[in-house]
Parts: structure tokens; C-alpha cells; sequence
């Protein structure tokens, strides 16, 4: 059974974006303890922690929903598969967060809270670009 937090937060979620109903619904989640965060494969499953999901505001979960929903509905398993790993959900993760920020969406006090200026060399990004990172304990890159 889902956890009531992750339940009330899918609630939250699809009551302020009726939009993403369907894809709420549809994520099949899949407890996954030491994991530290949530993620979705390309199969729709929703990869939760059960420790992490009781640290977090219900606000904060269904930010973090909201940010793996967007991971799917952008299909950026598919279109980064051919990306080193690491630098395409940091990349994937910046190019949502920037989206749910400016939509006023509250993430965990960890998300978005650094800035990795170094990454755009390797990625081929335009000099200066700034983008943000979303792993725990994240420092500031140079």
C-alpha cells in the first residue's frame, strides 16, 4: 500500500494540475529504501524512499512528483539514452526545475539549490549558462 504521504501529495498534485491526472495515476510506485529521493523509469514506475518521503511537506512531495511526471511526459529517457548518464539527469533535472521554480512550485530545500557553471563545457552549452542541480547533499560546481 502507498504510503499516506505519497498518496496525499498525488492528491495535492492532480487537485492544483487536473492536467497530470492521468499521469499521477498511472506512475506504479515501487518502494525502494536508501534511495534518498524519488525517480520514474520509462516504464511509469515511481521509485520512492520511505524515509525520505517523511522529511519532506506533502507541498514539497507533490513538487517532486510534479518534477518526475515532467521526466516522463518529456520522455527524457528515450531522448537521452545516448548521453553519459550523470551529466543528462543533471541536465534533464535543470531543464525541469527551471520550468516549476518560475511556476512557484516548492521542491525540498536540497533541489535547486546550487548552481553547476562547469557542466555547460562538457555538455556543449553556450559559455556562461547556468544550470541547476538536484542530487542530495549537491555542492556548488565550478
Amino acid at each position: 500500500m502507498l504510503p499516506q504521504t505519497l498518496q496525499a501529495a498525488r492528491l495535492r498534485l492532480v487537485k492544483s494540475h487536473p492536467y497530470l491526472s492521468s499521469a499521477a495515476w498511472a506512475l506504479r510506485p515501487v518502494e525502494k529504501p536508501g534511495l534518498e529521493t524519488l525517480a520514474v523509469d520509462m516504464y511509469w514506475r515511481l521509485y520512492y524512499d520511505p524515509v525520505v518521503i517523511t522529511r519532506w511537506t506533502v507541498e514539497e512531495l507533490a513538487g517532486v512528483l510534479y518534477h518526475e511526471i515532467m521526466h516522463l511526459l518529456r520522455d527524457h529517457a528515450s531522448r537521452m539514452q545516448n548521453f553519459d548518464r550523470n551529466a543528462a539527469n543533471i541536465a534533464a533535472d535543470a531543464e525541469i526545475n527551471d520550468d516549476l521554480i518560475a511556476e512557484g512550485v516548492k521542491l525540498p530545500e536540497a533541489a535547486g539549490r546550487c548552481y553547476c557553471s562547469g557542466l555547460h563545457r562538457a555538455a556543449g552549452w553556450p559559455s556562461g549558462r547556468r544550470i541547476l542541480c538536484c542530487a542530495p547533499g549537491a555542492a556548488v560546481c565550478a
